[in-house]
């Protein structure tokens, strides 16, 4: 996995509490490194966290960049396993950290502050999402490493459109429908094969989506067709039982 420069020399084995840490030699940390990052990859995540939260837990110290990265790791396998309140506690200490070294704009910085955003907002904690979504997104667009079409910022531009759908639902479904001309094009991979990630990544686009893939746009009569929430859709509008919130 890569590693920011000013991480890539750090020393992997860390005091830590945890007598069976402690014990771990460096190339036991490396192994365990390795497979925590195969099984996020691969979306084993039950199987993940564990190793994510020791990895998080050795390099607290450091307190660098690369304890950041495992920082943000474990938030995203968080979300995944639907631990959101965990996820967004994370998420947005990483992010803070993240900006603090290397500035609002990093595509770290930018990734865990999407992670906070989703969190908060699959914690129908819409007023505070929507401004991390927005402004997460526009960095995410600018960004050289990132860009419009980068899996996270379909994601960002997806959760975007979820919360402008009861504000701004015109524009909401322009971005649905953009995303939906994106995710009908072939994943470009320059040759190489589309990674599990990709693909779980367009999937989540969707689900995010979800209802607004099939909204049409309004007819020029001026009436507006009925759209029927999908019940794997989860609604912008906080539900009032937690039962109505579908996590997927």
């Amino acid at each position: 996995f890569w590693l920011k420069p000013s991480a890539q020399t750090e020393d992997l084995h860390c005091p830590c509490p945890c007598s069976t840490m402690e014990s771990l030699t460096t190339s036991q940390i490396l192994e365990e490194n390795r497979k925590a990052n195969e099984l996020l990859n691969n979306g084993e995540y039950e199987e993940a966290e564990p190793l994510l939260r020791q990895a998080v837990e050795r390099t607290k110290e450091q307190n660098n960049a690369e304890t950041f990265m495992w920082m943000r790791r474990l938030s995203e396998c968080q979300v995944e396993l639907g631990k959101f309140k965990e996820s967004e506690i994370m998420a947005r200490d990483a992010a803070r950290a993240l900006n603090i070294k290397f500035g609002q704009n990093d595509e770290d910085t930018l990734d865990c502050k999407l992670l906070h955003g989703e969190s908060l907002y699959m914690l129908r904690k819409i007023p505070e999402a929507g401004p991390i979504i927005a402004s997460t997104l526009e960095g995410l667009d600018s960004n050289l490493k990132r860009g419009p079409e980068h899996v996270n910022t379909m994601k960002c531009r997806a959760l975007h459109a979820r919360i402008l759908k009861f504000t701004d639902p015109a524009q909401a479904s322009e971005i649905a429908e953009h995303l939906k001309l994106v995710l009908d094009r072939p994943i470009m991979t320059q040759g190489r094969r589309v990674t599990p990630q990709e693909l779980r990544g367009a999937d989540k686009v969707k689900q995010i989506l979800g209802d607004m893939l099939n909204v049409q746009r309004k007819p020029r009569d001026g009436k507006q067709p009925e759209a029927k929430e999908s019940i794997q859709t989860v609604s912008t509008e906080a539900p009032e039982d937690a039962d109505e919130l579908q996590v997927a």
